[in-house]
């Protein structure tokens, strides 16, 4: 433990004291003291040095706390990433970084990463997310010269349970098409079950995105508080193009005919994605059917 630090009530506190003889030829001490928050002997340091840049006049060193870091991070992001991608970015800060004893330590070991990680409520799926956030930002720290390491990377995290992707075989497929032809949103179960496309695809697909048989994928549908919100796929490779079977262009061309003689009563369903949870309620209806014999 360095010398200037005393523990107080338990806590490490950091205390100097200073000398100055004054005009009389009296000398007056100044004490200060400070919270050392974590109590390591790299923390006691910088605040330490804090305070003798405060007494000798000093302008105090630039701020290198992790919730500083990670704001000035997130504010250069902007624009250089997706807003989706951004929105993750920062609703992760704000729900497990912002306003707490992490949050505001400027010096940060491995070992405090992994408390803080251990304080969490969190599944391993949510901790891995977070370290990835969390280590970027120390990475774009260190290139502007806030930090020097990048703590993340000694850290021990909890294995995630993979969920196994549950695949119709050509037998339930079948059965899953008989089953859903009377409901309303059949045509949309069977262009996905044909596809393959994430509800967010193919639930903003337009009529200009379906030609000659193939599927132009190029964004996806976010709904949020205000609203549908449209924005690029999922990841890069998510843009791409997907070709139908014989029978759903045959079924999209049909829709398609529909659509042109309802056109005036169907503006407004064509101008707004259908309902990602109006179509899951309904595949799950069409799945319950189908575990009974068809």
């Amino acid at each position: 433990m360095p010398k200037y630090v005393i523990v107080k009530r338990g806590a490490w506190h950091v205390r100097l004291t200073f000398s100055q003889k004054g005009a009389d030829g009296k000398s007056t001490t100044k004490q200060y003291s400070r919270r050392c928050i974590p109590e390591t002997a790299t923390r006691a340091a910088d605040i330490a040095e804090q305070i003798k840049r405060e007494y000798n006049g000093l302008a105090p060193a630039p701020s290198s706390s992790v919730e500083s870091m990670a704001l000035s991070v997130l504010a250069a992001k902007r624009g250089a990433v997706s807003a989706r991608t951004l929105d993750d970015y920062q609703w992760l800060f704000d729900f497990y970084v912002k306003n707490t004893q992490f949050a505001r330590s400027d010096s940060v070991t491995p070992f405090d990463v992994q408390q803080f990680y251990g304080s969490l409520n969190a599944s391993p799926v949510m901790l891995r997310k977070l370290n990835t956030f969390l280590s970027m930002v120390f990475n774009q720290a260190i290139r502007w010269q806030l930090c020097s390491s990048n703590p993340c990377k000694g850290v021990i995290l909890p294995m995630a349970a993979k969920k196994d992707v549950e695949v119709f075989d050509e037998v339930e497929a079948r059965r899953f098409i008989t089953t859903c032809v009377n409901n309303p949103v059949y045509h949309i179960l069977a262009f996905a079950l044909d596809t393959g496309l994430r509800p967010s695809e193919y639930t903003c697909l337009t009529r200009k995105d379906v030609s000659n048989g193939y599927v132009r994928v190029n964004r996806s549908v976010k709904f949020t508080g205000d609203g549908f919100v449209f924005g690029p796929p999922k990841t890069r490779t998510s843009r791409r193009t997907v070709q139908l079977s014989p029978q759903m262009a045959s079924l999209v061309k049909e829709q398609s005919a529909r659509i042109d003689e309802w056109r005036a009563s169907l503006e407004r369903l064509i101008k707004t994605p259908y309902s990602q949870t109006g179509v899951r309620r309904n595949r799950e209806k069409v799945k319950r059917k189908t575990a009974r014999p068809v």
